[in-house]
């Protein structure tokens, strides 16, 4: 039989922390007993290409990179499961470590070792990575990525074998033995924080929550209601006050009838705008001038906020609240640069009146056309993504949160109800909105808030 001899390389931190976002039973047994997934992955996964199909499978090179301040303890079980075991020490004040970059050099050394490794297994989905898979496909190696969430379509195409979360967690880490047990009680910071998370949902979707429906919303966290004292602020208004400090992006505002919550003013001096504006006009065009062609927005975004940091963050675009609207300003100023496909892309001189000009339903099927290009976005009508945030909504609380089970469910029921929705679709909705820590603990959800946070998290894919 012929033989496929495999080196595999862990970055734990990501891969921790993203199984522990979808399913926090699964990720204990990710880390606490990984030579039953290596079994696995020797055993039951599938090949990278056809022609390895029967071949046999054999880790021989084993290395596992993490924090050992905040991981430490799982070292044993990597250990005890024949890996190398490499720390990496966070190296700056933001917990930055190295991982990456030894993970790569690594891979490099592997890939000049006396023994002619035939399969690299990543298990990142660090999309950093995308130049050394390339430089492995130039030498004729195969390569499998094993993924904790959301990867670029760049660093997909890049490997020869994707395996996404999901499928790990449901093949490789179910245990249908054990019922995951009761998490216990959050700490009271940990639940002032979940609850400015969902106070800020809630006001970004409808704008304005006005003071008498805040006890009703706050109801739905289980630590309030055990609570006599309101979390120990004694007051609506004291509470509200310290869920408003911990999102800049809330404030109050005062009526003759009482109070709201609604969303901040950006704080930002028409002065300093001018100028910066300008900074950043003349630096996109020279991004695109540079390019081949129109850039995602998504990307450029992303390049933006890593180009001038905390100075677009503070300032919510600039004051324009998004990316899209801050390219529409930019370009009313003479800046030749504008919205392509629906604002999918950034190019220079685009003609923006003709997106305006176009029929809303070619101009919405254009952008899922392209998002599904590029993000692998399910390409769903409105009303299936109605029927799946409504059949969600109806759930109540989902504590602990499973990945597989729910979608599972999701899609169950969506097919009863006559909707063609596949479960891999509905775990993409799923993590989105895991991603941006929805809260599925609350007994109540409102598919408008769903909807939302799911947009949300894909502007920033």
């Amino acid at each position: 039989m012929q033989r496929l001899r495999c080196a595999i390389f862990i970055d734990f931190d990501n891969m921790y922390s993203g199984i522990r976002a979808l399913d926090e039973a699964a990720a204990e047994r990710f880390a606490e007993d990984p030579a039953a997934w290596l079994t696995w992955i020797e055993n039951r996964l599938e090949r990278p290409t056809e022609d390895l199909a029967e071949a046999r499978r054999t880790l021989l090179l084993r290395l596992c990179y993490l924090s050992p301040h905040r991981y430490g303890k799982y070292r044993s079980g990597f250990v005890r499961a024949g890996f190398q075991v490499v720390d990496c020490p966070p190296l700056t004040s933001q917990g930055k470590n190295s991982a990456d970059i030894r993970m790569v050099l690594d891979m490099m050394d592997a890939l000049e070792h006396e023994t002619r490794f035939d399969e690299f297994i990543l298990m990142s989905s660090d999309a950093d990575f995308t130049p050394v898979l390339l430089r492995l496909r130039t030498r004729d190696r195969r390569t499998t990525i094993i993924t904790s969430g959301y990867i670029s379509a760049a660093y997909r195409g890049a490997c020869d074998l994707t395996i996404d979360s999901g499928a790990f967690i449901e093949d490789a880490l179910r245990d249908e033995g054990v019922s995951p047990a009761a998490p216990a009680p959050p700490p009271v910071d940990t639940t002032l924080h979940k609850m400015a998370r969902h106070l800020l949902m809630v006001v970004t979707a409808g704008q304005v929550v006005r003071a008498d429906a805040l006890p009703a919303l706050y109801k739905r966290h289980d630590e309030f209601r055990r609570s006599q004292d309101w979390l120990g602020f004694y007051s609506l208004r004291a509470l509200t006050e310290q869920l408003v400090r911990l999102q800049p992006e809330l404030t109050f505002d005062e009526d003759a009838a009482g109070w709201s919550v609604v969303l901040a003013e950006p704080t930002f001096t028409l002065t300093a705008a001018e100028r910066q504006l300008d900074e950043l006009g003349h630096w996109i065009a020279s991004q695109l001038d540079e390019s081949i062609g129109p850039l995602p927005a998504a990307s450029l975004a992303q390049s933006v906020l890593s180009h001038f940091g905390d100075e677009v963050r503070g300032s919510f675009w600039y004051g324009h609240r998004s990316f899209s609207a801050l390219i529409q300003a930019l370009a009313e100023r003479g800046h030749p640069i504008g919205l392509r496909d629906d604002g999918a892309y950034v190019g220079l001189q685009a003609p923006l009146s003709t997106l305006e000009e176009l029929d809303p339903r070619t101009r919405a099927a254009r952008l899922v056309a392209r998002l599904n290009r590029l993000l692998d976005l399910p390409r769903l009508d409105p009303g299936q993504y109605r029927a799946l945030f409504d059949t969600l909504a109806g759930f109540g609380a989902l504590n602990p949160f499973n990945l597989t089970d729910v979608s599972r469910r999701l899609r169950d029921e969506l097919r009863d109800a006559g909707h063609e929705v596949s479960r891999g679709h509905a775990s993409f909705v799923l993590k989105g909105l895991t991603f941006q820590h929805y809260p599925f603990e609350y007994p109540d959800h409102e598919p408008e808030v769903l909807a939302e946070t799911f947009l949300r998290n894909v502007k920033v894919l």
